[in-house]
């Protein structure tokens, strides 16, 4: 237990933020000592390799968690693997840091040699206090599980136990953030599979704990609302989106004089949907980005608001822990602070795998989902490689979904939706399944066509 209480005291001793172990059902971060399939889809493989995994920050019951493989040789110093040193990098994932691609960082998906006196990283220590360093002092519940001895010159450690029954229901292939127990020659992040928990299965948190776990980060500025890496800048969008300053950021605002939307609207398609920008729902199509699902649907030049962005883009995410708007066209990427073209972009996605997406999505392990034809792939945005293994073919994980999508969005952060077309899809997340009752016709909520059928949503 000594030697988890020092990793969390590295993020401590650099930001506001205290940790505590609790008996709660439901901590902030639940630390598992476990062997093999364990629950979450990604087994550990017994000594070498995959030493452990972490779940980054969200809402989801397995979020901010942090797995060790029992069956690894852990050690406090030289022989085997480093517990310290995988620890303080698997907790920095749980409170919301990324890969760094500084070397030296604790938070390089390469697990180096050993060094007993390591420190963290200028990088490291950042990109902590960027996300933490406009909140009060916060305390985070943490609780240790499972059985496992830590092997030193002189004592071992010992931890108390659980048992842990696996989650029946089956999740896409993905990655999380893991570290193995190789040098520096290793590939680093790896991929695994992974399931999250539904309904009523024995490994999920209830959802009273659910409800009470999201009052209590709320209420705290928990670190899900800021997620993976960095917000670097708070410049707002939404100020400029508002104001008709002059003719290159003007918008028009897209009904008649009787109050409806234009008809010609109601026959749009989506390009791209992002939502959460300015806590509103955005949609591009050809060199226009619309305000929609909205009474008041607006529309503007794209480059009006997004200076340098591309027209005619091809997908779109929002990350709304890091306000980070990323734009995909070809084999680019653009990054957005705000309404700021972030410094060293748009950079080319090398990756030989890497076609141009026709829609991407945000998916809750923080890696970017993207679809195109009959193919979808994982996309970490920060190493812009592929997951490997990828791409796969879309009809044997995604029941039903039409091909070629036209976009996608992880609405309100509860449902995703697919556009293609006219129409919209509603994904029901635990099969993965199109829901009964899709498609619909996308003008009547998304552009709030009052000549439509407008549609039940949630």
């Amino acid at each position: 237990m000594e030697t988890i209480k020092k990793a969390f005291q590295y993020w401590s001793n650099v930001t506001n933020l205290t940790f505590k172990h609790t008996p709660l059902e439901e901590p902030d971060i639940d630390i598992q000592f476990i062997r093999e399939e364990h629950g979450d889809g990604n087994p550990f493989d017994g000594r070498g390799s995959n030493a452990a995994h972490a779940f980054f920050p969200g809402k989801n019951s397995i979020s901010g968690d942090a797995h060790f493989d029992e069956d690894e040789e852990w050690s406090l110093y030289q022989n085997g693997t480093n517990l310290l040193a995988v620890a303080v990098h698997e907790f920095g994932h749980s409170l919301g840091l990324g890969h760094s691609r500084s070397p030296g960082s604790v938070m390089s998906p390469f697990f180096e040699e050993f060094n007993e006196n390591f420190t963290l990283h200028a990088d490291d220590i950042k990109g902590i206090q960027s996300l933490y360093k406009n909140d009060p002092s916060m305390e985070i519940n943490t609780n240790v599980t499972s059985t496992v001895t830590i092997s030193s010159l002189t004592n071992s450690l010992n931890i108390s136990t659980i048992a842990v029954t696996s989650d029946p229901l089956e999740d896409l292939n993905g990655t999380i953030a893991e570290v193995t127990s190789e040098t520096s020659t290793t590939e680093g992040t790896k991929n695994s599979h992974r399931k999250r928990c539904h309904g009523n299965t024995k490994n999920c948190k209830s959802d009273k704990n659910r409800r009470k776990h999201k009052k209590h980060k709320q209420k705290s500025k928990k670190v899900s609302k800021k997620s993976e890496r960095r917000n670097t800048g708070s410049d707002e969008v939404d100020g400029e989106f508002n104001q008709d300053n002059d003719n290159r950021t003007s918008y028009s605002l897209l009904r008649n004089d009787t109050g409806h939307v234009k008809k010609k609207i109601c026959h749009l398609k989506f390009d791209a949907v992002v939502d959460g920008l300015n806590n509103k729902t955005y949609a591009f199509r050809n060199e226009y980005i619309y305000e929609v699902a909205s009474f008041n649907i607006k529309r503007r030049k794209i480059r009006a608001l997004f200076r340098k962005a591309p027209a005619n883009v091809s997908s779109a995410v929002f990350h709304p822990a890091t306000k980070e708007l990323l734009i995909f066209k070809g084999k680019q990427i653009w990054k957005y602070n705000g309404k700021k073209l972030k410094k060293g972009y748009p950079q080319n996605i090398t990756d030989p795998r890497y076609r141009e997406p026709s829609a991407s999505v945000l998916w809750y392990t923080g890696l970017i989902l993207q679809f195109k034809d009959n193919m979808f792939w994982f996309l970490d945005e920060r190493t812009l490689i592929l997951s490997d293994g990828y791409p796969k073919f879309s009809g044997v994980y995604w029941p039903n979904l039409p091909l070629n999508v036209d976009a996608a969005v992880w609405y309100k952060q509860n449902n995703i939706y697919f556009f293609k077309d006219t129409n919209y899809y509603k994904l029901d997340i635990v099969t993965r399944s199109i829901e009964n009752g899709y498609p619909q016709e996308l003008a009547p909520y998304w552009l709030n066509c009052r000549n439509n059928k407008r549609s039940k949503k949630d």
